[in-house]
């Protein structure tokens, strides 16, 4: 978990700066990616969840499992 606990404001700012980040190489992160984002900004979920939850979405949906 984080240590400090983010306002609303700084997370909105964070999400912002990553989708203008993401718009400059012309990508978008899904609605599911952002949602995911956000609990792990609010302190919700570690690290460790965000990649597990992201290796069991994206590796299911492209047949990809156990590549990572």
């Amino acid at each position: 978990m984080m240590n400090k606990k983010l306002t609303k404001a700084e997370i909105n700012t964070i999400q912002k700066n990553v989708a203008g980040t993401l718009a400059i190489e012309r990508l978008q992160a899904s609605d599911w990616m952002i949602k995911v984002n956000k609990q792990f900004l609010e302190g919700k979920l570690t690290s460790q969840e965000v990649i597990q939850k992201t290796k069991s979405k994206y590796c299911v949906m492209t047949g990809r499992l156990g590549k990572w």
